[in-house]
């Protein structure tokens, strides 16, 4: 949860120091800051995977669009997944059972397109997955359990519909495919997540 607040306090840190040094020409900040939205997603995931659950997921974003309404836009996401996993002895951990959390980050390229209260999109984007899991050290007379961390190469695929309850807000839908391509002992080759999320998408200004 501490990873989440900071992320998303980072999120909205950015466009406050971005209107602050930008005040003096607040014609063109306004119209810059207003084409930024923040997406914030709840969801569910179903692995491709045997050795891993489903799990849970939060998205939360940063997205500036070169138009308002429709066309294209840039998306940069900052995603935690949460699953349990069930592994053979390996090099890797001596824990055999337990939970994988992964965090991504990815930015990408969009296409929406719609009418006033209802719009679909697509969106392509790439980046860095970070995935935890736990290890049991042994200490002086106890047992410790600690995380280790890899990383993985993603790419994930969103397409959504979104709901527009005022002008810059919206309800959304989002149905996503990600995969990671990095061979691990929590799966063979590559690992493949399948996802949906409901949330909301709105300017700050």
């Amino acid at each position: 949860m501490s990873s989440y607040i900071n992320k998303l306090l980072l999120l909205l840190f950015i466009p406050l120091l971005m209107y602050k040094s930008a005040t003096a020409q607040s014609d063109s900040a306004s119209s810059f800051l207003s084409k930024l939205y923040f997406p914030f997603d709840f969801g569910y995931t179903i692995s491709g995977e045997k050795k891993i659950s489903n799990g849970g997921l939060i998205k939360t974003g940063l997205e500036y669009r070169l138009n308002k309404n429709n066309g294209l836009f840039v998306r940069f996401n900052f995603d935690n997944r949460s699953n349990q996993f069930r592994i053979s002895d390996n090099l890797l951990t001596n824990v055999t059972e337990g939970q994988i959390k992964f965090n991504d980050y990815v930015i990408g390229l969009g296409y929406r397109s719609g009418g006033k209260k209802v719009k679909g999109f697509g969106l392509f984007q790439g980046g860095i997955s970070t995935y935890n899991f736990p290890v049991i050290i042994r200490a002086v007379n106890d047992f410790v359990v600690k995380e280790k961390r890899g990383t993985t190469p993603v790419f994930k695929i969103s397409v959504g519909l979104e709901y527009y309850l005022a002008k810059n807000a919206a309800l959304t839908m989002e149905t996503i495919y990600i995969l990671q391509t990095a061979n691990s002992v929590f799966w063979n080759n590559s690992f493949s997540t399948f996802g949906i999320s409901i949330g909301l998408t709105t300017t700050l200004f």
